[in-house]
């Protein structure tokens, strides 16, 4: 027969099992990029935060691509004589190269 504090503490009992924890761990950790993104979001209050964050920043350089063409920045931050287009190009993937222009973006306004 079961006791009652047998009985609450049953009630109580992590329903977690180490299958699901192994899952939640692969989930994170089995895709770089998926990685990153959480990382990156962890920063934030909460993941609304970081998707509206996101959205600003993408929408931000999507405005650069499109509009950035016949401005090339000065050679501060070595851009390599790149339109601001490209930039943003670069910054959201789409051309090679992206670690040289992300570190100069990422140095624009610090020196």
């Amino acid at each position: 027969m079961t006791t009652a504090v047998e009985t609450e503490v049953k009630k109580h009992a992590p329903t977690f099992t180490a299958d699901e924890f192994v899952s939640a761990c692969r989930a994170y950790g089995g895709e770089p990029k998926v990685r990153r993104i959480v990382d990156a979001a962890s920063a934030f209050d909460n993941v609304d935060d970081a998707i509206a964050a996101l959205g600003d920043a993408v929408a931000t350089l999507e405005d650069m691509s499109n509009r950035g063409k016949i401005y090339t920045p000065d050679k501060t931050h070595d851009w390599g004589g790149l339109s601001a287009s490209a930039i943003a190009d670069t910054l959201l993937g789409r051309r090679a190269n992206t670690s040289t222009i992300r570190k100069s973006a990422s140095a624009v306004g610090k020196t």
